[in-house]
């Protein structure tokens, strides 16, 4: 699915974007709560860039760069 070809495409990829920053918060926090003991058990997992989607301290940024990954993935933009 090409995200930005109509205005149905892009909510999808906004609501996408707005799960994946809830994730990243959400992982965040379960590092703080587990004393960063948790994670390190699964090394298979890049788990700093995983919280790292949810990076800015201003939502709109953090989905702005949520959206050109998900268009850089497609083929359609260059990365972020």
């Amino acid at each position: 699915m090409r995200f930005n070809n109509s205005q149905a495409g892009v909510e999808k990829m906004d609501a996408i974007c707005m799960m994946l920053i809830v994730i990243g918060e959400a992982l965040k926090k379960l590092d703080k709560v587990t004393g960063g003991e948790l994670l390190p058990e699964y090394p298979q997992v890049d788990w700093k860039k995983a919280k790292g989607i949810a990076g800015h301290s201003h939502p709109p940024l953090c989905q702005c760069k949520c959206r050109s990954d998900l268009l850089y993935l497609q083929g359609q933009n260059t990365p972020a």
